[in-house]
């Protein structure tokens, strides 16, 4: 994965450097995605460089660009998405960073061969259910914006390994965390999170755990101090399970004496009325 983000930015660079030294001092910023938009139209290219722009809307044309893997609208002004990327359906890397986007639509999950979807630094309060379908997701950028809550759906995204929800008012995550058995990286900082999640316990492929300081105090000071990240993470979740099995032993312990007082109880109430009353004694 590592190798796979290193290939993106020298790919972005050399596109951006190529940006450069157009010459487009006469054009609007949208006349430049137009133009952008046709080269790459004509020379049948999969990579498409619209960053920086202060674009507020998308040229439709871009929903001619089907054969595209990777688009960059990162730094723009857009509120919403246009209809037209709908035709994308080869996108395999969409970089929507520092817009104004409040909402994404139910289309999003369309992109059935995602495989990076950035959302930093947006308005998005909430995400639709449809991010679900995205299966081939292995990285999901959604730091920076105003998600009091994720949608249940992201159980389905077993093959994410990056999870970056930092910078929201999230106060929990969802129910079936373990779900995403191959996540690797988290970063929950900057949320509102009162307590550590015990959800954190059932990744078992963690490996980077970042989270605010008033998480990390609510575990034993010796985790806590530990240097390096990845020692403390394993060290972490590992103490979250133990204390997962130990609630189950205790919780499982319970119902098993009350189990036993209820089953006492009924055998006292059966022998009780099997018992025959007592004859009285007839007078000579």
């Amino acid at each position: 994965m590592k190798t796979y983000v290193l290939s993106l930015l020298i790919l972005l660079m050399s596109v951006s450097i190529a940006h450069a030294q157009e010459d487009t001092s006469d054009l609007t910023p949208y006349e430049i995605a137009q133009q952008r938009i046709t080269e790459a139209e004509e020379s049948s290219t999969t990579e498409l460089d619209l960053s920086y722009l202060g674009l507020t809307e998308i040229p439709p044309e871009i929903g001619n660009l089907s054969e595209l893997t990777l688009l960059n609208l990162h730094g723009n002004e857009l509120t919403n998405l246009p209809p037209e990327l709908d035709s994308l359906s080869n996108l395999e890397w969409l970089l929507l960073s520092d817009n104004n986007l409040t909402d994404l639509p139910p289309s999003i999950g369309d992109f059935s061969k995602l495989i990076s979807l950035f959302l930093e630094g947006n308005n998005l309060s909430t995400l639709p259910p449809q991010i679900g379908n995205l299966t081939t997701l292995e990285g999901l950028y959604l730091s920076y914006n105003d998600l009091n809550s994720l949608p249940a759906e992201l159980e389905n995204l077993s093959n994410l390994t990056l999870l970056y929800v930092d910078q929201n008012e999230l106060t929990q995550l969802i129910p079936n965390m373990q779900n995403l058995s191959s996540l690797e990286t988290l970063d929950i900082r900057s949320n509102q999170f009162e307590h550590l999640p015990s959800a954190l316990g059932t990744l078992q492929n963690l490996e980077t755990l970042y989270m605010d300081d008033s998480l990390w105090e609510q575990i034993p000071a010796e985790i806590a101090s530990i240097d390096n990240t990845n020692d403390r993470t394993q060290a972490t979740l590992t103490y979250m399970r133990n204390q997962a099995q130990w609630h189950l032993r205790r919780m499982l312990g319970s119902a098993v004496l009350m189990g036993a007082g209820i089953i006492t109880v009924i055998l006292l109430l059966v022998r009780r009325l099997g018992r025959k009353p007592k004859q009285k004694r007839s007078e000579a």
